[in-house]
């Protein structure tokens, strides 16, 4: 896979969180991704998607850089979301 076509991959994953399409995670992860830091499948990801942007006014995530370098590449990305407050 050529850099370009790496950080393209990383677009993709971001136009998924910003647009809450979760099929585009199906270009970017494998059928049998798997956390292994909390296990979470590529299901649980897709959940978690809808949930964050269901909870979070406004959630948009920003690409800030990313490097690729042989078969590693890596998308460093900003999150912000429009903050609320609830009656007291």
């Amino acid at each position: 896979m050529t850099p370009e076509a790496m950080k393209a991959l990383g677009h993709v994953a971001v136009k998924a969180w910003n647009e809450g399409r979760i099929e585009l995670l199906d270009e970017v992860y494998a059928p049998t991704y798997r956390n292994h830091f909390n296990g979470e499948t590529l299901d649980m990801l897709k959940q978690s998607l809808l949930a964050t942007r269901a909870a979070f006014s406004g959630f948009t995530l920003t690409i800030d850089d990313q490097i690729v370098e042989g078969d590693r590449g890596v998308t460093r990305w900003t999150a912000t979301r429009t903050a609320f407050s609830v009656g007291s």
